[in-house]
This record gives structure tokens, C-alpha cells and sequence, in this order.
């Protein structure tokens, strides 16, 4: 089974499963999660500091990922969903940033930009049926 780690603030209460809202997250390298659509993901956190000695990695839910959708990234423009051929349509960033677990769209932006995003195509898993 495939693992995806999260954040610690994306858990909820209870420490079984993903913080109300969280519809999806947002991860670079499309075409990685693409192969794994349909599959059940182990959701896990970092018990203390992330890849230190003494650090364990918990698994607190299992999840199946529904739908892998394709989104471009446009500094200063936002997201955009649509593949070749189809037309190209942006994403209210703000409900994007909500439904990724974010109350403010900075925080969400700042996150994102933290994360390593070089450019290119991302992968919004989607946990349920909604869709951009």
C-alpha cells in the first residue's frame, strides 16, 4: 500500500483520519499519483521530527483516491485545471485553499510554494467525488 505523508495539523481530533474539509491535497508530480488512482493510500505523520533518529512515521487513517486531477500552476495567475485539447479553466484559489484544509488563502500559497514546486503540472488527489 502506498503512503502519503502529512502534516500533523492535517489531522483530526481523534488522530483517525483526515481534519474536517480536507477534500484533497495538493502534490507535485502529476503523473507519480496519477498510477495510483483507485488505490487505497496509508495517510501517515511524522511522530517528532521529520527523518531524525528517534522519529517515527504514524499511519492514522487509510483512504482511497478517488480522482487524481490534473492543475497547472501560474505564478501570479493561480490554478488551472484542463489538458491538452480541453479548455483551460482556473480555480477559485480560495475554496481551493479551504477545501485543502487552509482557513487562509496566504497560508495555503505560502504552503504550496514551500513545497518544492518547480513548475509544471500538480496533482490535486481528491478523496471524494467533488472535481474542480
Amino acid at each position: 500500500m502506498m503512503r502519503i505523508t502529512f502534516h500533523k495539523m492535517f489531522v483530526d481530533g481523534s488522530g483517525r483520519g483526515l481534519k474536517k474539509g480536507k477534500l484533497h491535497t495538493v502534490r507535485i508530480n502529476y503523473k507519480f499519483w496519477k498510477k495510483h488512482e483507485g488505490k487505497e493510500l496509508a495517510l501517515s505523520y511524522w511522530e517528532g521530527k521529520p527523518r531524525r533518529r528517534g522519529s517515527t512515521m504514524k499511519t492514522f487513517a487509510v483512504k482511497r483516491l478517488v480522482f487524481v486531477q490534473k492543475a497547472d500552476y501560474k505564478r501570479g495567475k493561480g490554478f488551472f485545471t484542463g489538458g491538452k485539447g480541453e479548455k483551460k479553466k482556473k480555480i477559485d484559489e480560495y475554496k481551493m485553499a479551504v477545501n485543502d484544509g487552509f482557513e487562509k488563502l496566504e497560508d495555503f500559497k505560502k504552503w504550496f510554494m514551500n513545497s518544492g514546486y518547480k513548475g509544471g503540472d500538480v496533482g490535486i488527489l481528491h478523496f471524494t467525488d467533488m472535481k474542480y
